[in-house]
């Protein structure tokens, strides 16, 4: 028996699974240049807004947010009997970014609320 029939079934065989690799290929093709597009846009958004931009983006390994806010109540009796009082409110912030495994930036903004008086 010749081998021939056996190549031309295994080749039969093998096509359905190479126009899938084929249709795979250029999907990613597709890809590939869509993300290109993307990142020349981005590169040229970044050239418009570069030395304008109030905030960058950057990547960050982890990124920690937290804070407090500390209420004060304060009322004085002055000599002639009056009374006098107001009301403040503290928040602070904690920002931390570790950019990588040498850099982390942390930054406390704090904010005063004057919130009343009496």
């Amino acid at each position: 028996m010749s081998k021939t029939p056996l190549w031309v079934c295994a080749a039969l065989a093998a096509l359905p699974a190479f126009a899938r690799a084929q249709d795979v290929k250029s999907e990613l093709q597709d890809i590939k240049d869509r993300l290109d597009a993307i990142e020349e846009q981005q590169a040229e958004t970044s050239e418009k807004v570069d030395g304008r931009s109030l905030v960058k983006a950057f990547s960050a390994d982890s990124f920690d947010f937290g804070g407090h806010v500390t209420s004060l109540f304060s009322d004085i009796e002055g000599k002639s009997s009056s009374k006098v009082g107001h009301v403040v409110s503290l928040v602070e912030l904690f920002v931390k970014a570790r950019l990588n495994s040498e850099l982390s930036v942390f930054a406390t903004p704090g904010f005063y609320t004057f919130n009343g008086a009496l």
